[in-house]
């Protein structure tokens, strides 16, 4: 190798321009079953409430956080757990398990899963981190679903085995919001 071609191997070479580098970009193979174009999963994030699966509301932001204090509130419903401190914001916990009847076991993770933002955020104790849920597969029929969530279910979906239930959640949490205001 020459000293000139040396050179040239180990000096930097100059930053693509923004349109230079998007006109090297090759889309992945056609993966379509029609020939169309790409292929396209639909897909959103669900948790779990014992063995019920719930998809989250794709326009709703959503994180998770841990070891977070929960304040109980006197004379509210064992369902609402209390409030949280998340960033300055009150936010109120919704323990979805105490709502359905479903036990809890003492030596769970719990992890708090954060929908929404400000003061529209609510907090649901979630025993795992959510998972992706491909939704392109609608489930037939709705599976047996406890009765505070069930006016707010319009779809259900199977992945991999497993029934996702997609719900109104604004809708759900004003409605037990208002039970609390009763």
């Amino acid at each position: 190798m020459t000293e000139t071609a040396k050179a040239a191997e180990g000096a930097e070479q100059p930053w693509l321009s923004p349109a230079a580098a998007l006109s090297r970009y090759t889309p992945a193979e056609d993966t379509s079953t029609d020939g169309s174009g790409p292929a396209i999963r639909r897909v959103r994030y669900g948790f779990r409430v014992g063995d019920i699966g719930l998809v989250i509301d794709r326009h709703k932001a959503s994180e998770i956080v841990d070891d977070v204090p929960v304040r109980a509130i006197p004379n509210t419903p064992v369902w609402l757990s209390g409030l949280i401190n998340l960033r300055g914001n009150l936010v109120p916990v919704f323990d979805l398990k105490a709502l359905f009847g479903i036990a809890r076991e003492q030596s769970e993770k719990r992890w708090m899963l954060i929908v929404d933002k400000g003061d529209k955020a609510i907090a649901v104790p979630v025993e795992g981190l959510p998972r992706v849920i491909d939704i392109g597969q609608r489930s037939a029929q709705l599976p047996p679903i406890p009765e505070p969530l069930r006016p707010h279910v319009h779809a259900s979906y199977v992945d991999r085995g497993d029934v996702w239930l997609d719900f109104d959640f604004e809708g759900f949490f004003k409605a037990l919001g208002g039970q609390i205001a009763d």
